[in-house]
């Protein structure tokens, strides 16, 4: 990443915390290097009223929500931050409750084992991507990914461990990032968004990342692979992961091996 000096994390806006419409909106804003002045002239929109949008004053119409994603060019994921951002939070149930359903749950459990017999990597995650269960592979292929504080893999992937194993690290860490900011604007009233937080908003690389990138996510596409070295014989395996939900709050996260691309690394 090319650190963009406007968007390094000295100001209290641009550093990871629990997303408003209107911190999102200065931040994209800024991603754009747009003055006030010129947004407004862009959109038609009075520069007081973007003030007091970016403030968290007032809560824009969706029609003027529809202008500033116009204004600022800005793609379906971004602008659906935004619309999340501007209805309530969505419930979560704790990691505790849904981890307690999926491990006592026979079907899905022999489901991850039946994935290990295929050689495919199978997690159940929950949306903010905490760990519920996983097959070994799984825990192989990412060692540690359960020994966090909480299970999960954004935290998993901005510690020593994931940079050892993660081949493509930054890149896979700008995209976390980008994970998280749409998870967190999402379910940003839930207990898992400021366990998350309260992981991650100390380490250094995660701060950076959230305040030069203004890029959300919502899931991966399968034909971005993630790249992972195995600790012992260091090979590298591309893996190519789906995910599909299981019910409101429960998501099945599997990691198919391309084995033809698969390489030692000298």
């Amino acid at each position: 990443m090319v650190w963009d000096p406007i968007l390094l994390p000295n100001k209290p806006w641009r550093q990871p915390r629990i997303p408003t419409l209107g911190t999102a909106c200065r931040h994209f804003r800024e991603g754009r290097r747009m003055s006030r002045e010129v947004a407004c002239k862009t959109f038609g929109v009075a520069t007081s009223w973007l003030f007091q949008i970016e403030m968290q004053n007032k809560m824009p119409s969706i029609e003027v929500l529809d202008q500033i994603i116009k204004g600022y060019n800005l793609d379906s994921a971004q602008a659906r931050h935004l619309q999340q951002l501007r209805v309530p939070s969505e419930t979560l149930e704790s990691s505790h409750d849904l981890r307690h359903r999926v491990t006592t749950n026979a079907a899905q459990m022999a489901h991850l084992r039946d994935l290990e017999d295929l050689g495919v990597l199978g997690a159940y995650v929950d949306p903010m991507a905490s760990i519920l269960a996983c097959n070994n592979l799984f825990r192989t292929a990412m060692p540690g990914v359960e020994d966090e504080d909480m299970g999960s893999y954004p935290v998993w992937l901005f510690s020593p461990q994931a940079k050892e194993v993660v081949v493509e690290w930054p890149r896979e860490a700008d995209h976390g990032v980008a994970a998280t900011k749409g998870a967190l604007g999402r379910y940003r009233d839930a207990r898992q968004s400021q366990d998350l937080l309260r992981h991650l908003r100390n380490n250094k690389e995660y701060r950076n990342r959230w305040a030069a990138n203004i890029t959300i996510s919502y899931g991966r596409d399968t034909n971005d692979l993630l790249r992972l070295r195995d600790p012992v014989t260091k090979v590298v395996t591309p893996y190519a992961f789906s995910h599909s939900p299981q019910s409101r709050s429960v998501l099945l996260y599997v990691g198919f091996p391309k084995n033809d691309a698969t390489h030692r690394l000298s």
